[in-house]
């Protein structure tokens, strides 16, 4: 069963990445110790199943996060 795009954000804000406003329909997550990277997901669709490259992209952004972590110590 698909995770929900809640599920997503809140690992992404578990990590300490944050969102960014946009103008669009999508908002871009950011880690302070990963500058100029992002994940885009959209901000109104919480409930809706995740599709199989967000959670790819999710996943591989958390752990860009954890590697970055692990070089800042």
């Amino acid at each position: 069963m698909p995770r929900k795009i809640r599920q997503l954000k809140a690992d992404l804000h578990k990590a300490g990445a944050h969102e960014l406003e946009s103008g669009s329909s999508h908002r871009k997550w950011v880690h302070p110790l990963l500058p100029g990277k992002f994940v885009p997901l959209a901000y109104h669709s919480d409930g809706q199943d995740a599709k199989d490259y967000q959670e790819k992209d999710v996943k591989q952004f958390l752990h860009d996060i954890a590697q970055a972590k692990r070089k800042q110590s």
